[in-house]
């Protein structure tokens, strides 16, 4: 299993009310510590290209799917869909603390997100610009659903102070 290391952290929220009918995106735990790794599940109404971005607390954003590994986005209405996946060849560990934010957006075609090129010969995810992804989350938000999360630090030892 190859770790991809992010810091995410729970918060649901729609950018708009049509998306809030179609499409949702939720995480396994509601909140998490440093070394943890979250599996998200998104749900749509309507079959769809689902790409899922986290931008980090720094504003420093990665497409987490598709990626290397799962390369067709295409999902199907009213199946949960999980990444990753059960038996999938990686993981997503936490190794920062601070809130992050994560969008799932479905579209029912296949076309470009925000400015996102992927080419999986040069990585296993692909680097988003922000800015680039935020102009065009802000004219897509009937396709777009967003989730935040907060990664806290280990638990101390019993004892210390």
């Amino acid at each position: 299993m190859i770790p991809l290391a992010f810091s995410f952290a729970a918060l649901v929220t729609a950018l708009s009310p049509a998306a809030a009918q179609t499409l949702s995106v939720t995480s396994d735990k509601p909140e998490y510590r440093l070394g943890d790794s979250p599996v998200f599940t998104v749900t749509t109404k309507e079959d769809c290209f689902l790409t899922l971005v986290a931008i980090n607390a720094e504003g420093t954003g990665i497409a987490l799917y598709p990626n290397r590994f799962q390369q067709d986005n295409r999902i199907k209405a009213g199946i949960d869909f999980k990444i990753p996946g059960p038996g999938a060849p990686f993981r997503y560990s936490l190794h920062k603390c601070g809130d992050e934010r994560i969008f799932a957006i479905c579209r029912p075609t296949s076309v470009t997100i925000g400015g996102i090129a992927h080419n999986f010969t040069r990585g296993a995810v692909t680097g988003v610009q922000t800015d680039d992804f935020q102009q065009w989350v802000s004219g897509n938000k009937d396709h777009v659903a967003e989730i935040t999360f907060k990664v806290l630090p280990p638990p101390r030892p019993e004892g210390s102070q």
